[in-house]
């Protein structure tokens, strides 16, 4: 069995310009065999554990700087 993992973004801001195409909508996925979950599992809880982020906070590429997201400078 495969799992697909899915996230969408859009862009709305003004500086981005799409003369009479409205809003710029972006899908991605990616697409793992069960077996190698488990295992992901485990090195991203450690992960977690050493940078102190706490379990159930979303890692961010791009965080906005709010309570759940984490400023990255490594």
């Amino acid at each position: 069995m495969y799992f697909a993992f899915m996230d969408d973004s859009s862009r709305k801001r003004k500086d981005v310009l799409r003369q009479d195409l409205g809003a710029l909508h972006a899908y991605g996925a990616a697409i793992f065999p069960q077996e190698s979950l488990q295992p992901y599992r485990e090195e991203l809880a450690q992960l977690r554990q050493e940078l102190g982020v706490l379990a159930g906070t979303e890692f961010k590429w791009s965080p906005d700087g709010g309570p759940l997201h984490k400023k990255w400078t490594d």
